[in-house]
């Protein structure tokens, strides 16, 4: 099957803790049936990180980053690739961030 996963869906993208995502597109109706693509896609209308939105909407940051992952597959959210590395003090600033929202 190569690449792909069962019935040829492709993988999931691997997001780190630090990545930053941002919504793609607004909720629409069908996302009132599952709350939290619906509060993501809300939350992420401007870049947050994936501890961000984990501490935001109070999931499990595996949760989080395996919703956001799902959301990136489907186009929903859009990955924010960084123009620069960012500092050793910038992602610890992120997860202290992070940190005190929960």
């Amino acid at each position: 099957m190569g690449d792909e996963g069962e019935k040829g869906v492709a993988p999931l993208p691997e997001l780190e803790l630090t990545s930053l995502v941002t919504a793609a597109r607004s909720p629409e109706p069908r996302d009132v049936l599952r709350p939290e693509r619906e509060k993501i896609l809300d939350r992420a209308r401007r870049p947050h990180t994936v501890v961000e939105l984990a501490a935001h909407l109070e999931l499990p940051m595996s949760v989080t980053r395996l919703l956001a992952s799902r959301m990136v597959a489907e186009g929903a959210l859009v990955l924010c690739v960084p123009s620069n590395e960012p500092s050793e003090d910038d992602l610890l600033q992120a997860v202290l961030t992070g940190l005190r929202s929960l």
